[in-house]
This record gives C-alpha cells, structure tokens and sequence, in this order.
C-alpha cells in the first residue's frame, strides 16, 4: 500500500502570559509520539502580523484510502502548501482567492492554473482564508 504525503499546519494562539515554549514543545512532543512525525520535520513559524500566533508545519504520513480528520490532531489544523523559492505557506483555497482578487475576474470565469502568481510580493507570507475573507501575515522561522 502507498503512502501520502501531506504539508500540515497547526496554528497556535498562544496568550503573552502562557508559557509559549511549554505549549510549542508540548505539541510537537503529542506529534512525535502520537503521529510518529519526525522532529527534524516539524518547523516552528512565528505570524509577525498576529504576534500571538504560532504556526507548526510538518509532513503527514497515511495510506493512500486512508482519512483523517485534522482536528483529531489539533483544532486549527489544516492541508497547506508551500512556494520553497520564498517560503510562502498557504492553503488552496486562499491561493485561489488571492488570484480573483489579483486578476480582478469573477469567481468562475478564471482558469486559475494559468494565473502566475508573483511570488517574491509574497515571500514568508502565509496566505489561508479566515471566514472566507483573505488574510496574508508576514512569518519567520523561529527555533526554541
């Protein structure tokens, strides 16, 4: 049987007074020991436009016919994808709300795979949809 591969990302709001190294390690140490998810692949993101936000990023492995319900993992869980030229993380559906609103055509009417997205606009950028509106944060990579 194959397995899949997908780019997950949990985000984390984590509160000034919360101890965020406690609660970053502590989900990374239920993703290792639940999922068996290496350590070298789970990536820590800080949102530098909602400051109490942490995104977690790593690889999930299942089987092909295989279902999981990502809330099982951590509410806040979703699929994402990732530009590795400017390390811009995003789901597909804000990739294609992000190419309406660049190519100002209505939903529908646009063939959204020949729209090229300038990238470097977005470089460590995550682009995800919060209520069906467009919400792009500025990222950096962090180690604890």
């Amino acid at each position: 049987m194959q397995n899949k591969q997908l780019l997950l990302a949990t985000f984390l709001d984590i509160q000034e007074q919360d101890n965020k190294k406690e609660i970053i390690n502590n989900f990374i140490d239920k993703l290792v020991n639940n999922y068996n998810i290496q350590k070298e692949k789970i990536f820590i993101i800080k949102n530098l436009t909602n400051v109490k936000q942490y995104i977690i990023t790593y690889i999930f492995k299942l089987n092909e016919d295989e279902k999981i319900n990502f809330n099982e993992i951590s509410p806040g869980t979703v699929h994402i994808h990732k530009n590795r030229n400017t390390n811009t993380i995003y789901s597909i559906n804000a990739l294609n709300k992000l190419i309406e609103q660049e190519s100002g055509l209505i939903k529908g009417n646009i063939n959204y795979k020949a729209v090229e997205i300038k990238w470097d606009k977005y470089r460590n950028s995550c682009i995800m949809l919060k209520e069906g509106n467009l919400i792009i944060s500025h990222t950096k990579r962090i180690f604890l």
